[in-house]
């Protein structure tokens, strides 16, 4: 950098700095405005489509505050219009970068003249004017216009720093200090499953939990979560300053697993070009679904931003090593195989518990951490054989499981007014039998015997639904299994379910209610349009709640049919049908999708998408329009409504 000995500069009495020589201290920036050192938005900041590209400083509600040019430098570029920024300065700084304010409400008087001088010129309010560096020159401290609220918004002044190509910086890097000694708030965290073969806690949608306040900084998850396949964590998180109620967005987050350090990334920069990823960095889904605001703690295969440590896709997932590496990951005697080894070379955790921390900073060094963590391993299904003994005490003889599982405990519950309580269960035999005492040669698909002999001691005579959890080597748990004492039951009836739909990226949630007990978990067969079929795996969540996914892969043609078997308490077997309609659209090419009555359809092209798209047009013969609405076609429905499109779709409507 020049040094400035040969160049005739006026300086303020406010603050006086020269440029800095190499070796000589940064130079010194001026807070922008006489307003208040409050923020009300922060860098980086999520908003619709785009980041919040500076601060927004708290102006009471009023305008007419002085704002001030924060180096010395000119008026490179005035902008007025009704819209976005409404009055905006932009200065171009002694130091190359670009100092922007926006929603004025008056210009200094000698920027006001060249603007009334360009709007009549024009003869229209708007105006977009650059000036050449000798026509407007600024000193630091001088007064350049006022705060205010036009454009968009309440009362407030937006501030920018821009370097000299135009791209924003974080302005609390040019060493202003706040009144800040308030750590992050934290409000929830989520886990999602990220594809078809992931769960968290037995199912297959996000889990939100709020975690538990410890003191000023610090929260704790106070339950561990049951975690397999490719789980993602995200934040619902806000900061604030001392001595103000307004919240705002944090400058980094961190995500440590075992105390390793998985993935991070912090706001000090930004390109307009990277304004479409705030939509992948933030949990669209959640968001319009309507659980609040989330940052992912993982990098999106789609987000192209290179601020995230390490920068590769899907970086911070939680990744559970392959089953198939189980038997190698560790010996009975505890030693870790050469999977193991792999698996945390790799990022993968295998199975097992895992401690969680995030780690969230604003950007004065306030922290706030969230503790919790996730038992690694996949849920599994079991089968307990239960007799009753001359006593008319319950006797779990045994408990079946399919998936080869080294069963360690079973829990035992019964149901009493809508609540499960547990019941003691006293082992009847001490030695375990363990499939490589079968030799190994068992098929997985056969039932494989891996403990046996509980009494259920105590529970109340009156008591005939009873619910069993059973625990791996790893403390992983099954799917609830339920027995029921058949001769203290109704007799019953012919069965109803409840079919429910949740699509995700790429794959469908299905979730079944009945209204009654089943005997066993429905039996689901997949026919797509087309002449093979696929076996839907159900599993029981709950006494009459099951859930079971299917890849959209699967899916082809517009209407997809489901085939139910389900047998009542008494092992009479029902069938129902479930009807479905969705189309596929393809990521990067031509398609269209019509409604019913071909006078809606959507258009889409290569670049719509980030990924393939799932979707239904329907005629919505429940919504009712307002009375003084003139309706003139049908109302369509169109879904799904929680995906994240690259660049949109053309909506096509033929109406009277």
């Amino acid at each position: 950098m020049k040094a400035l000995g040969k160049i005739g500069l006026c300086f303020s009495l406010v603050a006086s700095s020269l440029l800095a020589a190499p070796g000589d201290d940064p130079p010194v920036y001026l807070w922008p405005t006489d307003a208040s050192k409050h923020l009300t938005s922060a860098f980086c900041e999520y908003r619709a489509r785009r980041y919040h590209a500076g601060i927004d400083i708290k102006t009471w509600g009023k305008v007419g505050y002085n704002v001030f040019a924060v180096r010395p430098g000119y008026v490179w570029r005035i902008s007025v219009s009704p819209f976005g920024y409404g009055k905006a300065l932009y200065l171009k700084l002694d130091t190359g970068e670009i100092a922007v304010y926006a929603h004025l409400s008056a210009f200094s008087k000698k920027i006001a003249a060249i603007v009334e001088k360009e709007q009549k010129r024009l003869g229209r309010y708007r105006v977009n004017l650059f000036l050449k560096p000798g026509v407007l020159p600024v000193t630091q401290g001088e007064v350049v216009g006022y705060t205010g609220q036009t454009g968009i918004g309440a009362p407030h002044l937006h501030f920018e720093i821009r370097t000299a190509r135009n791209e924003p910086i974080n302005p609390l890097s040019k060493g202003y200090r706040l009144p800040d000694r308030v750590s992050p708030i934290v409000r929830k965290i989520s886990l999602s499953p990220l594809d078809a073969e992931s769960e968290v806690e037995h199912d297959f949608r996000p889990l939100i939990l709020a975690p538990s306040w410890v003191r000023a900084g610090t929260y704790r998850i106070d339950r561990p979560v049951q975690i397999w396949g490719n789980v993602g964590l995200a934040i619902s998180c806000y900061d604030k300053g001392s001595n103000s109620a307004n919240g705002f967005g944090v400058y980094s987050l961190k995500l440590f697993v075992d105390d390793v350090l998985r993935f991070s990334y912090r706001y000090d920069r930004l390109s307009f070009l990277e304004n479409p990823m705030v939509e992948l960095e933030r949990d669209y889904r959640l968001s319009r679904r309507h659980f609040g605001r989330f940052q992912k703690l993982y990098k999106d295969r789609f987000n192209a931003r290179n601020i995230y440590q390490p920068d590769r896709t899907w970086a911070g997932v939680m990744r559970s090593a392959s089953l198939d590496a189980q038997p190698t990951i560790r010996s009975r005697d505890g030693r870790e195989g050469p999977r193991a080894q792999e698996a945390f070379q790799f990022g993968s955790l295998f199975p097992g518990p895992h401690d969680f921390r995030i780690e969230v900073a604003d950007y004065f060094g306030n922290v706030s951490e969230v503790t919790g963590t996730v038992y690694v391993g996949g849920a599994f299904d079991i089968q307990p054989l239960v007799t009753e003994n001359e006593n008319g005490q319950l006797v779990l003889q045994n408990v079946l499981t399919y998936d080869l599982k080294d069963v360690q405990q079973v829990d035992a519950f019964y149901l009493s007014r809508a609540r499960w309580r547990q019941v003691e269960v006293q082992p009847l035999l001490v030695e375990p039998r363990f499939l490589e005492e079968k030799g190994g040669e068992a098929e997985s698909d056969e039932p494989v015997e891996s403990t046996a002999g509980f009494l259920l001691r105590s529970p109340p005579a009156g008591a005939r639904i009873f619910k069993f959890v059973a625990r791996d080597q790893f403390n992983a748990r099954s799917y609830p299994s339920f027995y029921v004492r058949m001769k203290d039951v109704e007799n019953p009836v012919q069965p109803q379910l409840e079919v429910h739909y949740d699509f995700y990226d790429d794959y469908l949630r299905l979730e079944m209610t009945s209204k009654t007990l089943l005997l066993d978990v429905p039996k689901v067969v997949l026919y797509p349009d087309r002449p093979d079929f696929q076996i839907v795996e159900m599993h029981r969540l709950a006494l009459k709640k099951y859930v079971g996914r299917v890849p959209l892969s699967q899916l082809s043609g517009d209407e997809h049919l489901l085939k139910i078997a389900m047998r009542n308490l008494n092992g009479e077997e029902f069938v129902d049908f479930a009807l479905f309609r969705r189309t596929r659209v393809p990521a990067h090419q031509d398609a269209r999708v019509f409604a019913p009555d071909g006078n809606l359809w959507l258009k889409f092209w290569p670049g719509s998408l980030y990924r393939p798209l799932y979707c239904a047009i329907t005629i919505d013969s429940t919504e009712s329009p307002p009375r003084q609405v003139r309706v003139v076609s049908n109302i369509y429905k169109v879904e799904p409504r929680d995906v994240l499109l690259r660049q949109g779709a053309l909506v096509n409507l033929v109406y009277p």
